[in-house]
């Protein structure tokens, strides 16, 4: 019984490896102190560099009780990581994910973004939702010919800004 449970625990120790996620999407409103502290008693378990094998992040709150941290520097060590939501959080400074390469999944709905200019070289997105936030420059998107599907319902994005990056972004799927 006892080498059954030690199996086990290494299982599910390396299936949290390869499939990491870290969701923190709960009612509770979080500060970036709470999620520090939420990642080091990770960090007990996991070493830095598991900890920088992040594949999706998810760090959401609610329109009710958003997440009140606006510093998302260290996410910038996460270069693995594929998909991150930072929904209806204070987040407002998109500048530590600029060479996030691999991302490819971007939800920023109900933040406080309203500058684009630090994703103009994330190649690989594919998606990206900015609903409900300050956005009013599409320009820095041009050059992110692989971008198959963005939302941006309730911005200030004009019909011109749309009609430009629609022609040079054609196979971009626009959801307003």
């Amino acid at each position: 019984m006892k080498q059954l449970y030690k199996f086990l625990t290494h299982f599910v120790t390396a299936c949290f490896v390869v499939l990491i996620t870290i969701n923190i999407s709960h009612s509770k409103q979080y500060t970036l102190k709470d999620t520090q502290k939420w990642l080091k008693q990770w960090g007990k378990y996991y070493t830095i560099d598991q900890l920088k094998s992040i594949k999706k992040l998810e760090l959401c709150g609610t329109h009710d009780s958003p997440l009140l941290f606006r510093d998302i520097k260290s996410i910038s060590t996460l270069s693995s990581l594929v998909e991150l939501r930072l929904n209806y959080t204070n987040v407002s400074n998109l500048t530590p994910i600029k060479d996030l390469r691999k991302l490819t999944k971007l939800n920023l709905l109900e933040s406080k973004v309203f500058d684009l200019r630090p994703l103009k070289d994330l190649r690989n997105l594919q998606h990206l939702s900015l609903g409900n936030t300050k956005i009013s420059d599409l320009k820095p998107l041009k050059n992110l010919r692989n971008l198959k599907e963005l939302y941006f319902w309730n911005t200030k994005v004009s019909k011109e800004q749309l009609e430009a990056l629609k022609k040079v972004l054609p196979n971009c799927k626009f959801i307003k």
